[in-house]
C-alpha cells in the first residue's frame, strides 16, 4: 500500500530550514493534528515527536509525489527519527500519514504542552 502523506510538526514546516528539501515533492498541503507529545531538545533547539502521550500535535499534512526518492532523501537526514505510520486528523476525518518520531533519550527536553512548535 503506497501512502503518499506526511504529516510535519517542526523543522520540515514552511519557514524552517528543512522545508526546502520536502518542497518540490508537495502537491498541497493542509492544517492538521495527531496525538502524543512534542518536545523541545535543549541541547539542539530542536522538535521531537513520540508518540506516547495524549496531547494535540498541530501541523501540515502534505501530499506528496515521488515519495520513494523523497522519503530516501528525508530518511538520511532525519537522523535519530524513525519514519512510522499514524493517524492524523483534518477537519475531523482520519487519515493514515507517515511522520517521524524520535528515539532517542528525552533527558532535558522540555514538553511542549501546547502542541506547537515555533
Amino acid at each position: 500500500m503506497l501512502i503518499d502523506k506526511l504529516f510535519v510538526y517542526g523543522l520540515l514546516k514552511k519557514g524552517y530550514p528543512n522545508y526546502s528539501l520536502v518542497e518540490p515533492y508537495i502537491i498541497t498541503e493542509v492544517d492538521a493534528y495527531t496525538i502524543g507529545c512534542l518536545y523541545k531538545l535543549t541541547k539542539t533547539n530542536q522538535p521531537a515527536y513520540v508518540k506516547d502521550g495524549n496531547y494535540k500535535i498541530y501541523g501540515k499534512l502534505y501530499y506528496l509525489l515521488n515519495t520513494k526518492k523523497l522519503f530516501s532523501i528525508l530518511d538520511y537526514v532525519e537522523q535519530g527519527l524513525e519514519r512510522e505510520l499514524t493517524s492524523v486528523y483534518v477537519k475531523g476525518e482520519e487519515y493514515i500519514a507517515w511522520i517521524y518520531v524520535y528515539k532517542l533519550d528525552l533527558k532535558d527536553a522540555i514538553l511542549l504542552e501546547n502542541g506547537v512548535w515555533e
